[in-house]
């Protein structure tokens, strides 16, 4: 459909950028790229990876926000005794 402006004729319909298939693909794709970058339960996560100081910090963070998650609990005292820091492992387990 096109009108006359000032002796120019001009498009009056719009121009799709996206049309409903790519529009689909794009938050198919966004949807996807979120799953995989952000788990969904970060105690799972943490007990399934191996003990270093940032998977420890994390724990510790963890158990400040949920401290009644005492799998995880026990699974930070026990990686701490195999590490031979037992006082910390104590301490972790009667907070």
């Amino acid at each position: 459909m096109s009108s006359k402006s000032y002796g120019y004729t001009v498009r009056t319909e719009r121009l799709r950028v996206l049309g409903p298939t790519e529009l689909f693909a794009c938050l198919l794709l966004i949807l996807v790229v979120c799953w995989l970058a952000f788990p969904r339960d970060l105690a799972v996560t943490l007990r399934n990876a191996r003990l270093d100081a940032v998977t420890l910090s994390y724990m510790q963070a963890w158990l400040k926000a949920k401290p009644d998650d005492h799998e995880l609990r026990l699974l930070m005292a026990r990686e701490l005794i195999v590490l031979g820091r037992f006082d910390e492992a104590m301490c972790n387990w009667t907070e």
